[in-house]
């Protein structure tokens, strides 16, 4: 992955297995890094422990991205921490369990 002059990333969805992974190798990367989460803090937690242990540069933004106004709250919350935005990824989703229907 080229990352070049990007320095600054939001994972969202960062809680997870598959943003907590991309956030592992961003960090390895050297980038700076905003984790969101949604409702799982105790995991985007432990996360940010991990990768700071590693000397990462990362903070938790926890975040319900279906209300717009907690979306700008979490932009404004990047920008004042680090800056522009160079890297977005979308590693976040829901799931909703249903019986199997025929």
């Amino acid at each position: 992955m080229g990352l070049k002059n990007t320095r600054n990333y939001l994972i969202i969805g960062a809680s997870g297995a598959i943003g907590s992974a991309v956030a592992a190798q961003l960090a390895a990367r050297g980038v700076n890094l905003g984790l969101h989460y949604c409702s799982n803090g105790r995991a985007a937690a432990r996360l940010q422990s991990r990768l700071k242990r590693t000397g990462s540069r990362c903070f938790l933004l926890q975040s319900d991205l279906a209300d717009e106004a907690s979306c700008r709250e979490l932009v404004r919350r990047f920008h004042a921490q680090f800056g522009a935005i160079h890297g977005l990824a979308l590693c976040g989703g829901t799931v909703e369990w249903r019986p199997w229907q025929s």
